[in-house]
């Protein structure tokens, strides 16, 4: 996984971005929580969130919900892309999602480290 300074800028404000972390995709949800608020962390970011949408009842979370509305940048965890599908289209929290990326917001996923 590529994070680094160049996402922090595209994800909508730089240092003052509002980013969530979704952790659809990934099976390890908790596992990855603390590694993707560290990283955004030490490259200056000063709001991390993290939404955890492990099953589709989930995207219908008003919590999860507002922090996408309050979000500047959307980035999305490595893992089976699929669950996004399933747990998230045509969903509460999917409109959410749409509503961010087209009012400005930033939809950003991580980039394999070259060989």
């Amino acid at each position: 996984m590529l994070v680094d300074s160049n996402t922090i800028r595209i994800c909508a404000g730089g240092t003052k971005a509002h980013i969530a972390v979704m952790t659809a995709a990934t099976g390890f949800p908790k596992e990855v929580e603390d590694e993707y608020i560290t990283i955004f962390e030490r490259l200056g970011t000063e709001n991390v969130e993290v939404i955890h949408t492990e099953h589709r009842d989930e995207s219908e979370c008003k919590k999860a919900i507002r922090q996408i509305e309050e979000a500047t940048g959307i980035f999305f965890t490595g893992g089976d892309q699929s669950r996004i599908v399933d747990f998230i289209k045509g969903s509460p929290l999917g409109d959410a999602i749409h509503k961010c990326h087209a009012e400005g917001g930033s939809l950003e996923a991580p980039v394999p480290e070259p060989p």
